[in-house]
């Protein structure tokens, strides 16, 4: 069976789930912003069967792309399942040479040095996709990035499931920041761009709400987004 990417199916899926909406007021976000919107992965993955799907709308988007990893690595911890579930899908290796990592969300500082990042293996000069639920100014992906190179792990790429396209504090979009900093690189299997028109049209948020989204993109990020009629 040939897996395909299809990003209009994913995005199709995310809305359904109700991964992405408005609020008004706005909330404040991790990154500090104020935000009318959301995007938020984590109520795809609540059941099984919808973590598989999104761990193979990684997967296949990773093979698209002519990746062949040892393995998904999720950020913690958010995207924990999703790359162990990706990893599963890995049919170009056998089953003895499949690690099953799990990345700590912070360092231990006490006992095995291997153990210090992760529960299982990061073999040095492997080759890991890391994986990322929603990236905006990409600060939560860089520990992980740095616990993987500096464990010896050869990072393919990284890939978020949705990016809200952010430019960062210093003007960068985390594309650049992951270039420039660590030599990765990134893009993700979808964005805010497809994301909230079809939002959109599903929760008909006011026409203010629509506004300051349409205004927040001219601020913060590295394109603009059309809503309003």
């Amino acid at each position: 069976m040939i897996m395909v990417f299809d990003r209009n199916e994913l995005d199709n899926f995310l809305i359904e789930r109700d991964c992405v909406g408005f609020f008004d007021p706005p909330i404040t976000l991790k990154s500090g912003r104020p935000g009318h919107y959301y995007i938020n992965i984590r109520n795809a993955i609540v059941t099984q069967e919808d973590l598989q799907k999104i761990a193979r709308f990684a997967f296949e988007y990773a093979m698209e792309k002519g990746f062949k990893p040892d393995q998904f690595i999720g950020v913690p911890e958010g995207a924990t399942p999703i790359g162990q579930e990706a990893t599963k899908l890995i049919n170009y290796k056998t089953t003895k040479e499949i690690p099953l990592t799990i990345l700590r969300s912070k360092p231990k500082d006490h006992g095995d040095p291997k153990d210090r990042y992760s529960v299982g293996p990061l073999n040095p000069s492997s080759h890991a996709i890391l994986v990322e639920d929603v990236s905006t100014t990409g600060a939560s992906g860089e520990p992980a990035i740095m616990a993987l190179q500096e464990s010896g792990v050869l990072v393919d790429e990284f890939n978020s499931i949705a990016s809200r396209l952010e430019r960062r504090d210093d003007g960068r979009t985390v594309a650049e920041a992951y270039r420039d900093k660590y030599g990765v690189s990134y893009s993700s299997l979808t964005d805010s761009t497809t994301l909230l028109p079809k939002a959109t049209v599903k929760y008909k948020p006011s026409e203010k709400v629509l506004e300051k989204v349409e205004d927040y993109f001219k601020q913060y990020c590295s394109t603009s987004v059309k809503l309003l009629p």
